[in-house]
């Protein structure tokens, strides 16, 4: 902001301090234009690191379901082979047993981990613009992406190889030491599928609460435990 004043000379103390408060209330404000700036376009940003984490988390929410749908199908088949296999005594009996019931590709062994994406929640904090959300929005956003960080840890740690190895009792093994591994292994693999997906179910209604959309629908439940058995 420019300010051109006269040139004639200060002719009263009167004279002198309007001149002096008309330099101050220009400089004000300048500096208040300037702030007011500043603050809109920070606001601006705020805004627009707000939408696009919304859409980041609802692609991540996506994700979850197609990951908890995937998961209880796999307990599904999982669960009445572990129910069988505990009824029987020797190896033999079992290999018999999955020969029979089981076909090829009946069964998969291991976790569906869902793609849980962060990097609109890394631009927003780098820039600074969380420093304008609300306090609450912000706070809820925070809490998100920490639990998705803990579950992607846990997910990165459950390796395939950690699950490859469960069948290869069958061929590879005698004894009744191989049958109480093969029951163990398989149990195991339902309990880390059971565990995560609980993870995954709370993260989705955490997520679906702070977007608005909570909806029970949209979120698959948990499958009952006794699911039938098939034959024996």
């Amino acid at each position: 902001m420019d300010l051109h004043f006269p040139r004639e000379r200060v002719r009263s103390v009167r004279d002198f301090i309007l001149r002096y408060l008309l330099i101050v209330a220009g400089i004000l404000t300048a500096l208040g234009v300037g702030q007011w700036n500043e603050n809109r376009k920070a606001e601006r940003l705020a805004a627009e690191a707000e939408s696009a984490i919304r859409e980041e988390l609802t692609a991540n929410a996506k994700d979850l379901r197609e990951s908890i749908a995937t998961n209880d199908e796999r307990l599904a088949q999982l669960r009445p082979i572990i129910e069988s296999l505990r009824e029987k005594k020797t190896l033999a009996e079992a290999r018999a047993w999955l020969k029979t019931n089981v076909k090829a590709g009946d069964i998969t062994l291991g976790v569906s981990a869902p793609t849980l994406r962060r990097a609109a929640w890394q631009t927003a904090t780098s820039t600074g613009a969380v420093r304008k959300m609300k306090p609450e929005t912000l706070r809820e956003f925070a809490m998100i992406y920490s639990a998705q960080e803990d579950i992607g840890g846990i997910s990165a740690a459950i390796t395939p190889h950690m699950f490859a190895g469960v069948l290869d009792v069958l061929s590879s093994r005698d004894g009744d030491a191989a049958l109480a591994d093969l029951r163990r292994g398989l149990m195991a693999v339902g309990a880390v599928n059971e565990v995560l997906g609980q993870n995954h179910r709370e993260l989705l209604k955490q997520i679906e609460e702070t977007l608005g959309s909570a909806d029970a629908t949209h979120a698959p439940q948990q499958p009952p435990a006794d699911s039938q058995k098939p034959s024996k």
